[in-house]
């Protein structure tokens, strides 16, 4: 064996020994090697999550105890006619007038095992009375602030007057709750609770009453001032600002229109159309047809023609057409339609 040639022999026994010992080695050492490593990575991940859920659960603990000491007391049936008393001395003490306060049904949650007992009962209660907007913000507002574990699910206003600042019927539906942990109480006066520390102060919410939306033509602006008289001319007393009237034409609008269709009685097709106005003030709608009369927000005039998406209608001898979704007071004056001569035919030569 020459020089040359045991190099070449040294280099193919070495492959052939590596290339028969090399799964060996991977599935004997590499392999036990990154089993261990993925298994070291799990246990870190499973620590982790449980560290989280101890977290949680601390977490958990000591709201639940924080918010026993808000709760209603333990007993539901006690706790029901506790909160009853204490919705009628709030309503008083916010000058709501013909209060009701009608208890729900008490929903008794099942236990979590044979043994726990429900973490909480939900109380529901109804009230309904009258009063004023400030009277019923005063009532929010305390109701918000007692630290009583309890809140408002639906809060229903109606008025049946639109002037100055009306009596409204409210109706709120409450609920609270009782937990088994809560302490025993006689009373759900304030003094027995830690209020809650409100965000903003009760007159910061006097802004209500100017927005009264049960008051028509709260938020108009303002009267103009007419500008004194001039040095020259004759002295005379300064008419009083009228204030502002509301138009009732703005509240009435077209929220409906049929082009054309097709109607069926005693053997006969006919071609109607009809369109809708709406008057959001007085929840009244009227029904227009073409060539029918009407009468709305002090305007009388016939229906012309009823489009998909508009009508035109005659108002004192003057086309106006209102588009779908303007009220009257938007609609615009269009032109009469140019009457064209018709065409007599010319005569064939002879």
């Amino acid at each position: 064996m020459n020089a040359r040639t045991r190099p070449l022999l040294v280099g193919l026994l070495g492959f052939l020994i590596l290339w028969q010992v090399g799964p060996w080695i991977v599935n004997g050492v590499m392999e036990p090697l990154s089993s261990l490593s993925r298994r070291s990575q799990s246990l870190e991940d499973s620590l982790e999550t449980k560290r989280k859920k101890k977290l949680l659960v601390l977490k958990s603990t000591r709201d639940m105890k924080a918010n026993s000491t808000r709760s209603l007391p333990p007993d539901p049936v006690a706790a029901a006619t506790l909160y009853q008393t204490w919705l009628l001395e709030q309503a008083a003490k916010a000058k709501l007038s013909k209060v009701v306060v009608t208890p729900g049904r008490i929903d008794n949650r099942p236990a979590r095992s044979g043994t726990e007992p429900a973490p909480y009962v939900a109380i529901p209660t109804t009230i309904k009375a009258e009063g004023t907007m400030a009277q019923v913000r005063d009532f929010v507002y305390d109701f918000n602030k007692s630290g009583l574990l309890h809140k408002i699910k639906s809060l229903d206003l109606v008025s049946k007057k639109r002037a100055d600042d009306p009596s409204l019927e409210v109706e709120i539906q409450l609920e609270a709750l009782s937990m088994p942990t809560a302490p025993k109480r006689g009373s759900l006066l304030a003094a027995d609770l830690k209020p809650v520390a409100m965000t903003k102060e009760r007159k910061e919410y006097d802004s209500l009453q100017s927005k009264n939306l049960f008051v028509r033509g709260y938020n108009g602006p303002p009267a103009p001032v007419r500008p004194p008289a001039p040095p020259m001319a004759p002295p005379r007393v300064a008419e009083a600002p009228k204030p502002d009237m509301v138009d009732e034409k703005e509240f009435v609008y077209l929220v409906g229109a049929v082009a054309a269709y097709l109607t069926e009685q005693g053997g006969t097709t006919t071609r109607q159309a009809d369109a809708t106005l709406y008057n959001r003030s007085t929840d009244a709608s009227i029904l227009l047809k073409e060539g029918g009369k009407f009468t709305s927000a002090g305007i009388e005039g016939v229906v012309v023609s009823i489009e998909e998406d508009a009508v035109t209608l005659r108002i004192d001898n003057q086309l106006f057409q209102l588009r779908l979704g303007q009220n009257l007071k938007e609609m615009q004056k269009v032109a009469a339609p140019t009457a064209t001569a018709p065409t007599v035919p010319t005569p064939p030569a002879t």
